[in-house]
């Protein structure tokens, strides 16, 4: 099995994901949009009131990552759109954060 090659704005420490995004929310519709400049971007339904925007990323990087939401950590950005999230020990990778 060929080893996984993280895309822009994600890398890979002592087996945990590390990833920077650009957060957008009040989306159509959440799911990962692609590489932006050094990071990820990530649209969420949620609107930025009172953490729903937070609460959203976490919960939707942990399913995407097969992990419960304890598991993703918001190292950076808990007030901003540039946010930086550790995922620990992920049971699945998504394809559109792998470059191929």
């Amino acid at each position: 099995m060929a080893a996984i090659k993280p895309a822009t704005g994600c890398r890979i420490e002592d087996g945990n994901w590390l990833i920077k995004l650009k957060v957008q929310a009040g989306a159509s519709r959440t799911l990962f949009a692609g590489p932006l400049g050094e990071q990820q971007k990530l649209c969420v339904k949620a609107a930025p009131v009172d953490g729903a925007a937070n609460k959203a990323v976490i919960k939707f990087v942990a399913e995407s990552f097969g992990v419960p939401p304890s598991a993703v950590m918001l190292e950076r950005g808990h007030s901003s759109q540039l946010k930086t999230l550790r995922i620990i020990t992920p049971q699945k990778i998504p394809p559109e954060l792998c470059d191929e």
